[in-house]
Parts: C-alpha cells; sequence; structure tokens
C-alpha cells in the first residue's frame, strides 16, 4: 500500500513540470511551456533559462527527409555565469519552431520518402550538368497535390534596356501576368524582339545553380505563404544612401560592430512591447515589412557586409557610385531588392542565433536586469527574420529564376542574373559548400554571352568589377585549389569575358593600371588568361590536370618526354610574358599618387611578391631542369659572384634587378635569391590591413616550390607569415597552412589520397 501511495505521489508530482523543460522550472516545480531559447517564467523571473542534454533542432539535408541530429555543443559564453551548457548548432537555421507541419507538408515528405527521388537541380554531377532538367528534391506527385488558393504576385519588368537616368519610375507595380507564357521581365505589350540575345550554341543560363543547394532543398519541401510578402515596394526615386552614410557604415563594419547596425532593426518594436506574444504572430502583425524603413534597414546590412568583402578596397566616393547603379537597376528588377533582403535576412538572423553576440557584454555589476531581459528577448528575433524574411523573400527569388529558365533571354535578363549570382555568393562566403563552382560557371556564361551579343554595357561599373572578381577567384582556384576552379568544368575559354576593359567607369581600375579588388595591376589578368588556356590544352590532349597540387604530382611521376616538352614550352611563354610585364611597369608611378606611405609601399611590394611567386612557380614546375656541368664553371661562378656583389638596399630600390638572375648561374643560387627577394618583400606588406591578404595565393605557392625543392626553413617562415593573418582571416589561413601540410605528407608518402579529397571551398575573403 505504501508502495502505491509513494507512485502516485511521485505521479502527481511529475505533472507539475514538464519532462522536457528547462533546468529552472524543473528545479521551481512548475510548469515550463518549453519556448526555445528562453521559456516565459525565465524570462519574467529574470533567470538564465537552460536545457539539460540541449534541444534537438530539426534540419534538412539533401539526401532525406526531416532528419534528427544531435546539437553541436560549443562553449560556455558567459563568463560570469556558471554551469551553462547550450548545445546550440549555430551553422544551422532553426526549422522546427517556426514551421509546423501541415497536412499538406507531411503528405508531401510522406511522399518524398516513399518515392525515394533524388534531386538532379542543384546537385553537383561528374561531368558538365544538365541545364534543361526540371527534377527537384523533394517534388511530389502533382495530380495529388493540394491547389493553393494564394495567388502568386509577380512584377511587371520593362522590356527597354535599363538606362542609368534620373527618368526612371519610382516603384514596381504588382501584375497578375501568366508567368509560363509570358516572362515578368518584359511588358506582353510592348515585347520589343530586338533585346532578345542570341545564344545560338549556348545553353540557357541555370540561374536555380545561384540558390545555394541546401536552400533550394529547402523550399521544394515547405509551403511558404508568399500572399504578405509579395507586395509593391514603393521605392523612393533617388538612393537614400548618402557618401557619409557610406563612411559611418564602413567604420562599423571594420569594426564589426553589427550591434551598433542592429539597433536600428525594424522588428525590435516587437521586443520592446511588454505585451507582445511571439507565439501568436500573424501576417497582419508584420507590417513592417511593408514600410521603407524596412528595406532600408536590409540595404544598410547589405551594403556593410559587402564591406567585408572585395568591395572593402574600393573608395567611399567610388563604391557609392556602385550601389546608386546597383539601386536603379532594383527599380526595373524587384526581385534583386529581394536577393539583398534574403542576404541581410541570413546575416542578421545569425547574429540573433548566436548568443555570444547578445552576451559578449554582459557583466553583473554593470548590466541592469532591464537590459538582460532585453537582450534574452532579442533571440527570439531571429525564428521571426527566418520565416518571415528570409525563406519568404529567396522564395520570392526562386521563382523569378524559375520562369524565366527555359526561355530565350534577353539583355534584362542577363543583366539581372550577373548581379543576382555576384549578391547571392555571399552565401559561400567562408564555407566549404559544394556548389560554387557551378555558380560561378553560371556567372562566366552570362558575361560571355553579353559578350557575344556585341550589346554596349560598357557603362555599368558592376560588370567590369564582376569581371575583376571572377578572375581573381579563378585564378586563385588554378594555383592553390587541387580541383581547379569553374574553368575546368566549362572545359572553354569564355572569349575575353574575364579580360577587363579600361573605362571611364572601372573603379576597380586605380590610375588606369591597378585593380583594387584583385590587389595587382590588371596586366596579370592576361597571364593568368593564358594560364587558363595552356591548363585546358593539357587536359584536352594528354588527359592531365595542372591545377593545384596536380602540377607536383606532375611533376614528380611524369615520365613522358613529350608532356614535358610541352610544359617547358608552355613554361618559356609565360615566363617572358612575366618578363614583359615587369619591364614594362613602373608600380612606383602608378602609385604616386597615393598619398599613404604605409599603403604605396604595400602596392609596390605586393607586385613585386607576385612577379616573383609566379618567377618560382613557372621556373620550378614547368622549365625542365639544367643538366649538371660539373666543375667547370666554379670559378667563373665565384668571380661572377664578386662582381655582382652590392649594398641590399639599392638592390631593392631598383626593383627590376630582383627579377633579373644570370644564366650562367646554378638552380641553387636562382631559388637562393628569389626566396630572399621574396621574404623581404613580404616584410613591407603589413598584415594588420586585411587588403594585403589578396595575394595570400603567392605564399600557398612558393610555399608549394619550397615543398617540391626541400626547403623547408623557408617553408618555414611563409607559414608564420601567413599565421599572422590568423585573427583577420579566421577562415581562410587555415585552410591554407592545411593545405601545406597535406602536400608535404603526400610527397613524403607518395600518396596525393588527402589532398585530393580536400575541399578547398571558395577562394573568397
Amino acid at each position: 500500500m505504501s508502495n502505491h501511495n509513494h507512485n502516485t505521489q511521485l505521479n502527481k508530482r511529475g505533472t507539475l513540470y514538464s519532462k522536457h523543460g528547462c533546468e529552472p522550472c524543473k528545479k521551481a516545480h512548475v510548469k515550463c511551456d518549453e519556448s526555445k531559447p528562453f521559456c516565459e517564467k525565465c524570462i519574467k523571473a529574470n533567470k538564465i533559462c537552460t536545457y539539460k542534454g540541449g534541444f534537438v533542432n530539426k534540419i534538412v539535408n539533401t539526401r532525406d527527409n526531416f532528419i534528427k541530429k544531435p546539437p553541436i555543443k560549443e562553449q560556455k559564453y558567459i563568463r560570469n555565469i556558471k554551469n551553462i551548457d547550450h548545445n546550440i548548432d549555430k551553422n544551422r537555421s532553426v526549422v522546427i519552431s517556426v514551421f509546423p507541419q501541415s497536412a499538406f507538408h507531411k503528405n508531401s515528405a510522406q511522399k518524398f520518402n516513399q518515392d525515394k527521388t533524388t534531386g538532379a537541380v542543384h546537385r553537383i554531377p561528374s561531368t558538365s550538368p544538365s541545364y534543361n532538367t526540371h527534377t527537384h528534391a523533394g517534388n511530389v506527385d502533382q495530380k495529388k497535390k493540394k491547389k493553393s488558393n494564394i495567388k502568386i504576385k509577380q512584377f511587371t519588368m520593362y522590356s527597354n534596356p535599363i538606362q542609368l537616368s534620373s527618368g526612371s519610375q519610382n516603384s514596381i507595380a504588382p501584375s497578375n501576368m501568366n508567368t509560363q507564357n509570358n516572362s515578368p521581365n518584359t511588358s506582353p505589350e510592348n515585347n520589343n524582339i530586338d533585346l532578345l540575345v542570341d545564344i545560338k550554341g549556348e545553353k540557357p543560363i541555370n540561374g536555380l545553380l545561384f540558390i545555394p543547394r541546401s536552400e533550394l532543398y529547402r523550399l521544394t519541401l515547405l509551403n511558404i505563404d508568399l500572399e504578405y510578402f509579395e507586395k509593391s515596394f514603393n521605392l523612393p526615386e533617388k538612393f537614400s544612401f548618402t557618401v557619409n552614410d557610406i563612411i559611418r557604415l564602413r567604420g562599423l563594419a571594420m569594426d564589426r560592430n553589427t550591434e551598433q547596425i542592429a539597433f536600428d532593426d525594424p522588428f525590435r518594436e516587437l521586443i520592446e512591447s511588454p505585451n507582445y506574444d511571439f507565439n501568436n504572430i500573424t501576417n497582419n502583425n508584420l507590417k513592417i515589412l511593408n514600410e521603407n524603413k524596412f528595406l532600408a534597414f536590409c540595404w544598410k546590412i547589405f551594403i556593410a557586409n559587402s564591406m567585408n568583402g572585395h568591395m572593402k578596397f574600393f573608395p567611399d566616393d567610388k563604391y557609392h557610385k556602385e550601389l546608386k547603379e546597383l539601386w536603379e537597376i532594383g527599380k526595373h528588377f524587384v526581385s534583386l531588392h529581394h536577393i539583398i533582403i534574403y542576404i541581410a535576412s541570413v546575416i542578421i538572423q545569425n547574429y540573433y542565433y548566436n548568443p555570444k553576440n547578445l552576451f559578449n557584454s554582459i557583466d553583473k555589476k554593470i548590466e541592469d536586469n532591464h537590459t538582460m531581459i532585453l537582450k534574452l528577448k532579442q533571440q527570439k528575433l531571429s525564428p521571426i527574420w527566418d520565416r518571415y524574411v528570409r525563406l519568404p523573400s529567396l522564395k520570392s527569388c526562386y521563382n523569378y529564376l524559375k520562369s524565366i529558365e527555359n526561355k530565350q533571354h534577353t539583355i534584362n535578363d542577363l543583366i539581372f542574373l550577373v548581379v543576382f549570382g555576384e549578391i547571392s555568393i555571399n552565401s559561400f562566403k567562408n564555407g566549404n559548400q559544394m556548389g560554387w563552382k557551378l555558380h560561378l560557371k553560371e556567372m562566366i556564361r552570362c558575361l560571355h554571352i553579353i559578350n557575344k551579343s556585341k550589346k554596349q554595357l560598357e557603362y555599368f561599373t558592376v560588370f567590369e568589377n564582376c569581371k575583376s572578381w571572377l578572375n581573381y577567384l579563378e585564378a586563385t582556384s588554378f594555383l592553390l585549389n587541387y580541383k581547379g576552379g569553374a574553368i575546368e568544368i566549362m572545359d572553354y575559354i569564355p572569349s575575353n569575358a574575364l579580360i577587363s576593359k579600361v573605362t571611364d567607369n572601372n573603379l576597380s581600375l586605380y590610375n588606369k593600371k591597378f585593380n583594387l579588388i584583385t590587389g595587382y595591376v590588371m596586366d596579370f589578368d592576361l597571364i593568368f588568361h593564358k594560364l587558363f588556356q595552356m591548363s585546358l590544352n593539357l587536359k584536352k590532349d594528354f588527359n592531365i590536370i595542372i591545377t593545384g597540387a596536380n602540377i607536383c604530382q606532375l611533376r614528380l611521376t611524369n615520365k613522358n618526354p613529350i608532356i614535358e616538352s610541352k610544359l617547358n614550352d608552355f613554361g618559356l611563354n609565360l615566363m617572358e610574358d612575366l618578363k614583359y610585364l615587369d619591364n614594362n611597369i613602373n608600380i612606383e608611378k602608378v602609385v604616386e599618387k597615393v598619398a599613404d606611405i604605409r599603403r604605396k609601399t604595400a602596392i609596390v611590394y605586393s607586385h613585386r611578391a607576385c612577379i616573383i611567386a609566379l618567377n618560382l612557380y613557372f621556373r620550378c614546375f614547368f622549365l625542365k631542369k639544367k643538366k649538371d656541368n660539373g666543375d667547370v664553371g666554379d670559378e667563373h661562378k665565384m668571380v661572377k659572384r664578386k662582381m655582382k656583389k652590392k649594398s641590399r638596399s639599392k638592390a631593392i630600390i631598383k626593383l627590376n634587378n630582383s627579377y633579373d638572375v644570370d644564366d650562367d648561374a646554378d638552380e641553387g643560387e636562382i631559388y637562393e635569391k628569389l626566396f630572399k627577394e621574396f621574404l623581404f618583400s613580404w616584410k613591407f606588406i603589413p598584415v594588420s590591413n586585411s587588403s594585403n591578404f589578396r595575394i595570400h595565393w603567392t605564399l600557398v605557392v612558393v610555399g608549394n616550390v619550397c615543398i617540391m625543392l626541400g626547403r623547408f626553413d623557408v617553408l618555414e617562415e611563409v607559414r608564420n607569415i601567413l599565421r599572422k593573418f590568423m585573427n583577420l582571416m579566421p577562415f581562410i589561413v587555415p585552410r591554407d597552412i592545411r593545405e601545406l601540410e597535406l602536400l608535404e605528407e603526400s610527397i613524403k608518402t607518395g600518396s596525393f589520397e588527402k589532398i585530393e579529397n580536400f575541399e578547398y571551398g571558395l577562394p573568397a575573403f
């Protein structure tokens, strides 16, 4: 009897609080609402809400439907609070708390699991992908699919080419245009056939590749309501941001002061309302989306984020000019604003979702209770941005890209696709996600088709900047990545689509020579262009690849004299081009008007480091090794060394002398001189500025040469230079160092399997 009463008491006690409730509610024996990450009772009681063992997020991958995965433990993020261990998977978005599974959703997921279909739209195939495919991961039987009563609103797009003038209309009116028969890019009343681009022999652009593969899969599964989102954005006639605003945002971006930018979040009024119910949000509560301040805030986040990319090297006035151009293009393509809203939502959502960003300044002696509670409430904004902003904006972009998938493109289509691709590539930033090669490939094909159409679009600064940026990414991928870049899967060089032009509107060029995006003079683009072509010729004729560490493996294993002769011819050709570039460009004259002496010195020696790195690269991996002439020339070499003895300062001031080497000198002396000049150049390149990290490829290339020659003393100095950038580039530096370690290990063991399977990822900064 006593045992029965004891069990009854335990059962009654267990009903007072949830089995999966938070720790404070369990200790207080009160009912917990299990709201993640903080329940209402803890917020009202000013307690730190913790869940033992964390909570499981439902996530989506590309192989299965909703799956459960244990959360990833991270370090304690509040110094003055003990015994807290929030298990948060900060790399994935919370879906379970914001998307209740409807009957249609469950049927779709069940149907997908039964059929076990696999998606082919965004999967990277072993060969060139088919651009006419219509299969999507998670598609359901159309006969059984319920019809939605929601009318998807499209936007009228102008058929005339975009003109950057003040006469553009200030808003995009919604239209009920049938997207299957007419493109939202052209008006059905005025369809100018002259604007159609002749793409004979070219496959249509697959714009869906501009959407991350994981996100594309999720869009095909979730039933996203777009009725409240796809409305007319009342765009101001003029771009509202001034140069002073750009300067202010640049300062905040450089200081990584996202908290100051997030203070203008329009959704903050939700958490400031004392009685606001986060669990009962409807579309009527989100009138903020229709206000101009919401779009302005998203642009502010986008601008600040861009200043951490390749646009950070632009002067404020030039960057302001490019943003005005993007705004003008956005007047004709409302989806351009949608992708900017998407990028902004990803950034701000991750900011709210990561507790370190909210609690890094908490001090129990300073922070008051009100501020503590406010920061706890801020985390509830993360799922709001995810559900009501991020996914709907991406779904809207998906609908537009889908509508132009199989039609003959116009110039306006290609303009939008280039800009859309350049903006959406930010989703691959600082990551190793698959799909970035296909993304870059489609961007290159867009520029290629525009170039073939012979339409004079050079006045668009975005095109010239995009050319420089893509050329830089391809060059870096070719030199560092074992699997190469996008051109390796294209199997052809797209005419001059990646060659920058000297125009008045080319904002990326300083003094019409030095490229602010790449970090070297534009003449290097021609050398890399020729290197790409040589690589494709070798792949076509001999089925060999020379990208990344492949060239090291080839030099160690090749016994074919024809291939060796081909490499030598290519090397001599490239060395001549490099020598011509060095002799005909006075880099000091190019940057003579740079006011900052340190900046000027860094540019000069960066140029020097690029030339020496390519010299070592071509000499080590392409040219034939000189035969040993015995002791005949020893006395002659000793005399020449005495005659050439100069003070180090004079040798460095006259930069061209550092390239010239004595043809009669042995290879050891040549490499020794080039190594010394390279390391000496990096002494004048400040590692406190991330802009100097653009030429990090020179360090990896020289490191590869050191490994091949057994110069591990120089290799260690190269690694030390890379480590100095660790705080500025915490994602790319470990990747470069790891690649050098794998190459060193591969040469010692004779197996390149590890470096072959190493995913280098997008070489962006």
